[in-house]
């Protein structure tokens, strides 16, 4: 066993710079495969003194599964911070700054917003939560964090709809269809899943993604739903300003800051409400609401 702990749209530059490796034996103490992968499959790692974690197999599986959990617990956990944060009037930007800088905590992972999604997260979450049942353990805190989770896009569609009271017939423009920025894959992306939250209300949905096959990929899956109207409940275009251009509403669900970038100037200037919901916290609060944007993250 040697799992991989590779990120998407990182995959390349993680190969070459593993922050360890993982063997995992049948026979913990088979010198011969040792020497095999440790001296010559991955001998250039090694002489980078690379750390290797040589086990057995029921080990390496849960090392990657642990992780996965774990990384995602962090992620969970900075979320429920972030609504008591927004009941209090703190600012979870700053509870996470603080809490980063334990080096016990770290500041990585500690992005609130509104959940994870991809590939890996919720696939090893719920794989490990199996492994806990099928041995008759059960997994409160690794359920928790899944069902946190699940809640949070929920917490933030509450938000959109005490602003707007009803959302039908409003126009959103979504920024953001992939899980992540720099990648195509919708797999439990958040901003497909609030969208068709959103759609679900009565909204109609103007979506827009950097990753024109991210774009390609959001075409083709709402195409194929059963309870949608393509190009009349929602539409995918290619640019940005054309995306935004007379929407009630803008709505950030990856943490790409290119958005930073964009001439927020000039989009305040194509909607018809100007109003956004952070759902990453990337934006310059100050500089949206001296444009005269109504500004809502997660717990800021």
């Amino acid at each position: 066993s040697n799992p991989e702990f590779l990120r998407e749209g990182k995959a390349l530059y993680d190969f070459y710079n593993p922050d360890r490796i993982v063997l995992g034996f049948e026979k913990e103490n088979d010198s011969f495969l040792k020497d095999m992968f440790i001296n010559k499959i991955y001998k250039p790692f090694k002489e980078k003194n690379v750390p290797f974690v040589i086990t057995n197999l029921e080990t390496a599986e849960l090392i990657k599964y642990a992780s996965n959990a774990f990384l995602a617990t962090k992620i969970s956990f900075i979320n429920e911070i972030a609504k008591l944060c927004d009941k209090v009037k703190a600012n979870v930007k700053k509870v996470a700054e603080g809490m980063g800088l334990d080096p016990r905590i770290g500041k990585a992972f500690l992005n609130a917003g509104i959940g994870w999604g991809g590939s890996c997260f919720p696939k090893d979450v719920k794989a490990l939560i199996k492994q806990f049942e099928d041995n008759n353990i059960e997994p409160i805190l690794v359920k928790a964090t899944d069902i946190v989770n699940k809640k949070q896009l929920d917490y933030f569609l509450e938000k959109i709809e005490r602003y707007y009271k009803d959302l039908k017939n409003k126009t959103f423009a979504v920024l953001g269809l992939a899980f992540k920025p720099n990648t195509d894959d919708l797999r439990e992306s958040r901003g497909i899943k609030l969208i068709e939250k959103l759609i679900e209300k009565g909204a109609k949905i103007k979506g827009f993604d950097y990753v024109e096959k991210a774009r390609e990929n959001a075409r083709s899956y709402f195409s194929l739903k059963e309870n949608l109207v393509y190009g009349y409940n929602i539409v995918i275009l290619d640019n940005l300003y054309e995306t935004v251009k007379n929407v009630d509403g803008i709505i950030i669900t990856v943490e790409d800051d290119k958005f930073n970038k964009e001439n927020w100037e000039r989009i305040s200037s194509l909607v018809n409400k100007k109003v956004i919901f952070d759902g990453r916290n990337i934006l310059d609060k100050e500089k949206l609401e001296d444009l005269g944007f109504k500004y809502f993250g997660v717990g800021v």
